[in-house]
């Protein structure tokens, strides 16, 4: 009988190194896996800090692009004024009164003015393509930016809930 107890102590103390090892290896996976979790976390921080300065530096060019559009355009309606005023120049006769000031003097009647209106749109178009490309890659770089956000959100997380399970194992252990 005493044999008997002994043997199933010795039982008992077999099944619980053997579960005292499996815990010591859980815990020892997830100290791994809190690590690895971490190096990620590390690496989507590196990344945003790269990604802030080109999201500012593509806004800042987008804004001049938009003032630089903006000057075009208002060239272009000046132009559209300036040839709508030709007509009205080409009728000017040197002693004849100017039916828009007065004046009997023309000194400007043969001046040509330089007024492309092609040259103008070509420009306004040029400048539209760049300001949507550079829009375009900076709605990559916040796309990147909130996935870069979830991923590390999502990884604190797991390293959190990693730790907590530690926690409990080694809890179990003593």
């Amino acid at each position: 009988e005493k044999l008997r107890e002994e043997l199933a102590k010795e039982h008992k103390l077999v099944e619980f190194i053997s579960d005292y090892s499996g815990l010591l290896i859980d815990v020892e996976k997830m100290n791994e896996e809190i690590l690895n979790q971490e190096k990620e976390c590390d690496e989507n921080t590196l990344h945003l800090e790269q990604i802030v300065p080109l999201t500012e530096e593509k806004n800042k060019l987008i804004a001049s692009l938009n003032k630089q559009l903006k000057l075009l355009q208002e060239k272009r309606t000046d132009a559209i004024k300036i040839a709508k005023l030709e007509d009205l120049r080409k009728e000017l006769t040197e002693g004849k009164e100017c039916p828009l000031c007065g004046s009997s003097e023309h000194p400007f009647v043969a001046e040509q003015p330089d007024n492309d209106e092609n040259v103008i749109n070509l420009e306004i178009r040029k400048t539209e393509e760049v300001i949507e490309k550079q829009s375009e890659k900076e709605k990559s770089l916040l796309k990147k930016t909130a996935e870069l956000n979830a991923n590390f959100l999502k990884a604190k997380q797991i390293i959190q809930s990693k730790k907590n399970l530690r926690i409990i194992k080694e809890t179990s252990l003593k």
